[in-house]
């Protein structure tokens, strides 16, 4: 009894010991420097990727010295990442890199926005140009620009730019202790900065919650944001999807012509929509078997569902069998 209850004391003031969020973390790293448009999302989506230590976001690959957001020059906005490469290799992060912008891939933007890796050396020179090609192959026959180029000069941005989703959480960043320099190097900054809006999900987040040193309170509040953060994009996910069969079916039907603008997207609307249409008729009459069979072994018991579904069932089958030997009887009598 006294033991249980000095550990369950013991318990009380191990809880009551102040968070130390974890700010820095001492591990071997590697950089990555991309240019995906406008950094803020990308400081997003590598800050909460697994195996990545600690993102920036700047300006590079331009001549310009000192630039700055409004005096940008020849630069491109980039994000600089570290990652532990024992976690997450180069061809990952290329991955992320090309799934996740288009604009600058294969539309010319100004400098500012441009699709850009920068390497920091010959390896990743290597696995840069290989992926473009292959990448090209996807795309065709669409032509890529990316530019692949060394890695030169990196000049932070503004602190407003660094970590902007968590700083648009005020009570949290203050919380962790965030500071104008743990901005471009802490850790748990740069992973609340992607959790924040769903980025790797609530799964991920829970895995890792225990390691970054939030309190009890921060976890549930990023554990809430990141819920709503992916409850909305479930939404306007199903929101597009609803729009687009809308706009399918207006075309199919021809409600909205499209055949001057868009001839292409006519074709394949009313072939899918004729493929369709046809695999229905096909399959009808062997859906309405399926559906008596079903039915039938509803009625006999040989498959049990819901109590008020099968009373239905087994009504209306009564009363098909009585009719079918009232109509047999008046047969029989004629």
């Amino acid at each position: 009894m006294v033991a249980t209850e000095h550990a369950k004391g013991q318990a009380e003031r191990l809880e009551n010991i102040p968070q130390q969020p974890l700010h820095q973390i001492d591990t071997p790293f590697v950089k990555a420097t991309f240019g995906m448009g406008c950094f803020w999302g990308c400081d997003s989506l590598f800050g909460a990727t697994k195996g990545v230590l600690r993102t920036r976001v700047g300006y590079a690959g331009g001549t310009t010295e000192s630039p700055a957001y409004k005096k940008m020059g020849d630069h491109t906005e980039v994000i600089e990442i570290d990652y532990d490469p024992k976690k997450v290799s180069y061809n990952d992060l290329l991955d992320l890199f090309w799934n996740n912008h288009e604009y600058g891939v294969t539309t010319r933007m100004k400098r500012q926005y441009m699709s850009l890796i920068l390497y920091h050396n010959e390896e990743q020179r290597q696995i840069a140009e290989a992926s473009r090609t292959e990448e090209q192959v996807k795309r065709a026959p669409e032509q890529i620009i990316t530019e692949i180029a060394p890695a030169g000069p990196f000049y932070p941005a503004e602190n407003y730019h660094q970590k902007y989703r968590l700083q648009g959480h005020t009570d949290l960043a203050k919380g962790i202790g965030l500071t104008p320099d743990l901005l471009h190097t802490s850790h748990v900054a740069a992973r609340l900065n992607g959790y924040l809006i769903g980025v790797s999900g609530l799964k991920q987040f829970e895995e890792e919650a225990d390691l970054l040193g939030l309190s009890k309170d921060q976890v549930q509040y990023v554990r809430d944001c990141c819920q709503c953060a992916m409850s909305m994009f479930i939404s306007l996910l199903v929101v597009f999807i609803l729009i687009a069969v809308a706009v399918a079916i207006a075309i199919y039907f021809e409600v909205l012509n499209v055949d001057d603008t868009a001839p292409n997207v006519s074709d394949f609307v009313h072939k899918t929509g004729d493929s369709i249409k046809d695999s229905i008729k096909d399959k009808f009459n062997y859906c309405i078997l399926f559906a008596i069979a079903l039915a039938l072994a509803i009625y006999y018991g040989v498959i049990h569902v819901d109590e008020s579904a099968s009373d239905a069932i087994k009504d209306a089958g009564s009363k098909i069998k009585h009719s079918i030997k009232d109509g047999l009887k008046r047969l029989s009598d004629d």
